[in-house]
């Protein structure tokens, strides 16, 4: 059986608010953006916050994914914006 895509546990969230897909979403690339957010952060306490922040956002403004775009270019996008504010 194929996994489902980072891109389609997104969609089922933002089309059907899916909280199932989201989650499982999280759990699949929390870690990768918390590494991501250790680096960015001016102080490494401030690195789980990103990675909350990231999600937040990712949720209230879910209707700006667009398909066909990589979801996790899309996070990562978010999680570098928060970064540069808290700088």
């Amino acid at each position: 059986m194929q996994e489902t895509s980072d891109e389609d546990l997104f969609l089922a969230f933002q089309k059907r608010r899916d909280i199932a897909s989201l989650s499982r979403l999280f759990s699949r690339r929390a870690d990768e953006l918390l590494r991501l957010a250790v680096f960015l952060s001016p102080r490494p306490t401030d690195a789980e916050d990103l990675l909350q922040a990231t999600f937040l956002s990712a949720i209230a403004r879910a209707e700006t994914y667009r398909e066909g775009f990589r979801v996790m270019s899309w996070l990562c996008g978010i999680l570098t914006n928060h970064a540069r504010m808290l700088r």
